[in-house]
């Protein structure tokens, strides 16, 4: 990583990404249906899952700007 607000930012996606995979949010998600052959819940963990992963790549992929 190359710089400390680097850092702060996948320390927050990661901390998002434990709310959002948390009871009251899976709760929310684990209703009767399906969208195609797919419950929701499954959809709603593997959505947020990849999310993430492209989030924090994105993220740590920016080249480093100095502020002038």
């Amino acid at each position: 990583m190359q710089n400390k607000k680097q850092i702060v930012k996948v320390g927050l996606m990661g901390f998002l990404t434990l709310l959002l995979l948390n009871f009251p949010f899976l709760l929310i998600a684990n209703k009767k249906g399906f969208f195609g052959s797919f419950p929701n819940l499954f959809l709603y963990v593997f959505g947020c899952w990849i999310s993430m992963i492209i989030i924090i790549a994105i993220t740590l992929e920016r080249p480093f700007r100095k502020n002038k």
